[in-house]
């Protein structure tokens, strides 16, 4: 049996060198399609697509927030970029001027000191990574995965066992309606033919007296709707027994079972029938709110 998944779930991975360390962290809540969300340093921006695809290959739905932290480990390397053709003008310039002047000719610090013309950079601020880095982050996303694809298993069969019992509960419920629907019919035919008697004294025929009762019965009989909630109540119990991404089929069961117990409300007359179905669709409304979780 494939395993329910939950929408709601956190993940964490981590990959370092000695270098360079990636950790990577996975969110997700409840949507009704997949939306992936990244916040990702400005050098992996040409890895997203990447990335989003390794997430869809192992969730179905819901809103995925991925970040991903990129540090170096120990000292930073540094780079020095000096602006040769600026420090060579600037030199022979002030040598120019000093020799005017008769004044001693300039050090190399007295030109460093009049431009911006030393920078520093540190090395492994780059603009993208190379493969064996992308391999690095990689590690991390699919630790981060695997963590967060078990904890939404474990969330799923907490959900699963609630809503097994549950729609358990409704079909127990369902046997309790078809018995009380069963009285509710006897009692009606029941009203109407004393009720007609007393209009009309005995001179109504039998006969159609029977048949109209008849009519009446059927426009009111919720065999039909009865049937088909125990079979959609046997198709929720597939579907479960199904496991993967049946969120949305468990969502159109919901709204079918819900038309049927609507439609068996309308022509149910006897009040304790029609309390019964106002429970099962109080108990429903619970069903849905855990399916709304279900991948």
């Amino acid at each position: 049996m494939n395993k329910v998944s939950s929408m709601t779930g956190f993940g964490i991975g981590r990959s370092q060198r000695e270098d360079l360390r990636y950790e990577v962290r996975l969110k997700g809540v409840n949507h009704r399609f997949l939306d992936i969300v990244m916040r990702l340093p400005p050098e992996l921006e040409s890895s997203a697509e990447g990335l989003k695809d390794k997430v869809r290959n192992r969730v179905a739905r819901g809103r995925i927030e991925l970040s991903v932290h990129r540090k170096g480990l120990g000292v930073a390397p540094v780079k020095v970029r000096l602006d040769k053709e600026a420090i060579t003008a600037l030199y022979i310039a002030l040598c120019d001027v000093a020799s005017d002047l008769q004044a001693p000719r300039p050090n190399l610090s007295d030109v460093l000191d009049l431009g911006d013309l030393v920078h520093f950079e540190e090395a492994d601020r780059v603009e993208e990574v190379d493969q064996s880095e992308s391999r690095l982050l990689a590690d991390a996303l699919d630790e981060a995965l695997s963590s967060f694809v078990a904890v939404r298993h474990a969330e799923g069969a907490k959900l699963a066992g609630v809503v097994a019992d549950a729609v358990g509960t409704l079909r127990s419920e369902l046997a309790l309606l078809e018995a009380l629907v069963s009285g509710d019919m006897e009692a009606r035919m029941a009203r109407l033919t004393k009720r007609a008697a007393e209009l009309f004294a005995g001179q109504l025929d039998p006969i159609r007296l029977h048949t109209e009762a008849a009519l009446l019965a059927e426009r009111a009989d919720v065999r039909e709707e009865l049937d088909r909630l125990q079979m959609h109540f046997e198709a929720f119990e597939e579907a479960l027994e199904m496991g993967a991404n049946i969120g949305k089929r468990l969502d159109f069961l919901c709204q079918e079972i819900l038309r049927e117990l609507n439609t068996a409300g309308s022509k149910l007359a006897g009040g304790k029938a029609r309390h019964k179905v106002v429970d099962m669709k109080t108990l429903l409304e619970q069903v849905r709110e855990q399916v709304r979780n279900v991948e």
